[in-house]
C-alpha cells in the first residue's frame, strides 16, 4: 500500500511539472511583457530579442505534444524498473525463507537423531526408537491418516524393517464416536458411560453379523473395542472380556495381523499405547510403545521397540516402567529443542545487533 501511494505521488509531481511547463510556454508573452516593461539594461535587451521573435503557436503545440509523451515514457520506464526491482526483492526473500526453513528442518532432524541415539544406548532393553510424522484428512465418508517415517535409530545386529509410509482409513462415524468416548474418559476416568456404550454398540454389531461377512471395517471396530477395554482395565481391573465367538475373533485378528495397525491405533488412542509383534521371524516377541507428540506445531508419534523379557515381572511395575520410558524420552526431546530454540533466539539477537 505504501509503494502504491508513493508511485501515485511521483506521477502527480510529473503531471504538475508538465502542466507548469505548458503554462510557462503559453503565457510567457504576458509574463515577459510585464517584466520587460519594468526592466532595463542588458538583461532587458536579451529578453527583448527573444520576445521579438514571437514563437509561433504551432511550434508551441508541437513541442508540448513531444514533451508530454516523453515525460510519460520516462515515468513508465521508472515504474517498470521499480516493479522489476520489487519482484527481485520478493524472489530473494522467498528463497532466503525457503533456505531458512530447510536449515531449521535439518537442525530438527539432527536434534531428533542425537536424542534417539542417546536414549536408545542408555537402556539395555530398548533396541530401536523411531519418529513418524502424521496428519489426518477428512474425505467422503472416511477419515484418512497418512503416516510417514521421519527418522530412527536402531542398535547393531537388530532387524528393524520400519514402515516408510502408509495410509489408513476409518469410517467418519466410528472415528467421531471413538475419539469423543476416549477423550471424555481421559478427562474424567469416572465417566465411563460413553466408552461402555461404544464397546457395547460395536460388539453387538459384530455378534449379529455372519462369519462370512466379516471384513476390514469390522476388524477396525474390533481393534478399537479391544483398545477401549484395555484402557478401562487399567482403571477398573476385571474388565477384560469381549463376548464375541472364537471363530469371529480368530478371523478378526487374522485381518488385523495383515493390516499392521499398531502405530495407527496408537494415534487414535491419543496417548500412551503398547502392542506386541505377533508375527514370526527375528522380530517375534518384540514389544512396542507409542505416544503422539507435537514438535514445532506438527504432529508426530514416537515408536519405541524393546525386549519384553527384560521388563519387570509384575504387571504394575511393567506398566510403570513402560510409561517411564515415554516420559523420559519426551523430556529429553523437550530439553533438546528448548536449547535449540534458545540458541536461535540468541543468534537472531546477535544478527540484529
Amino acid at each position: 500500500m505504501k509503494n502504491k501511494w508513493s508511485k501515485i505521488f511521483k506521477f502527480s509531481i510529473i503531471i504538475i511539472g508538465a502542466f507548469l511547463l505548458v503554462c510557462a510556454v503559453v503565457f510567457y508573452p504576458l509574463i515577459l511583457d510585464i517584466w520587460i516593461e519594468n526592466g532595463s539594461g542588458s538583461m532587458y535587451e536579451f529578453f527583448q530579442k527573444i520576445y521579438d521573435k514571437k514563437l509561433p503557436t504551432i511550434y508551441t503545440i508541437l513541442m508540448l505534444s513531444l514533451a508530454i509523451p516523453f515525460l510519460y515514457w520516462v515515468y513508465s520506464k521508472y515504474i517498470q524498473e521499480g516493479d522489476k526491482h520489487e519482484q527481485e526483492i520478493r524472489e530473494t526473500s522467498r528463497t532466503l525463507l525457503r533456505k531458512y526453513r530447510e536449515l531449521k528442518e535439518f537442525d530438527q532432524r539432527k536434534t531428533l537423531s542425537i536424542v534417539m541415539k542417546k536414549f536408545c544406548l542408555k537402556h539395555d532393553l530398548i533396541t530401536a526408537v523411531q519418529i513418524y510424522n502424521y496428519y489426518e484428512v477428512p474425505e467422503k465418508n472416511i477419515m484418512r491418516c497418512k503416516i510417514k517415517h521421519v527418522d530412527g535409530f536402531v542398535k547393531d545386529r537388530q532387524d528393524l524393517n520400519g514402515m516408510i509410509q502408509q495410509n489408513y482409513y476409518i469410517s467418519k462415524s466410528i472415528f467421531k464416536e471413538y475419539k469423543k468416548a476416549i477423550n471424555k474418559f481421559f478427562e474424567d476416568v469416572n465417566n465411563v458411560r460413553l466408552l461402555l456404550n461404544f464397546i457395547l454398540k460395536y460388539v453387538n454389531e459384530i455378534q449379529i453379523k455372519p462369519l462370512n461377512k466379516i471384513n476390514n471395517k469390522d476388524a477396525m471396530k474390533y481393534a478399537l473395542i479391544s483398545d477401549s477395554i484395555n484402557v478401562l482395565s487399567n482403571y477398573y481391573p476385571g474388565v477384560n472380556r469381549i463376548s464375541i465367538s472364537t471363530a469371529k475373533v480368530n478371523k478378526l485378528e487374522s485381518i488385523l495381523k495383515e493390516q499392521r495397525l499398531g502405530i495407527y491405533r496408537g494415534i487414535l488412542s491419543g496417548g500412551f499405547y503398547t502392542f506386541l509383534y505377533d508375527g514370526k521371524g527375528t522380530k517375534e516377541g518384540r514389544q512396542y510403545i507409542t505416544n503422539p507428540i507435537i514438535i514445532s506445531e506438527q504432529k508426530y508419534i514416537t515408536l519405541i521397540t524393546l525386549d519384553p523379557e527384560l521388563l519387570e515381572d509384575e504387571e504394575d511395575g511393567r506398566n510403570q516402567q513402560l510409561h517411564g520410558f515415554i516420559v523420559e524420552f519426551e523430556n529429553m526431546l523437550h530439553d533438546a529443542f528448548e536449547i535449540e530454540y534458545n540458541n536461535d533466539i540468541e543468534g537472531d539477537e546477535y544478527n540484529a545487533v
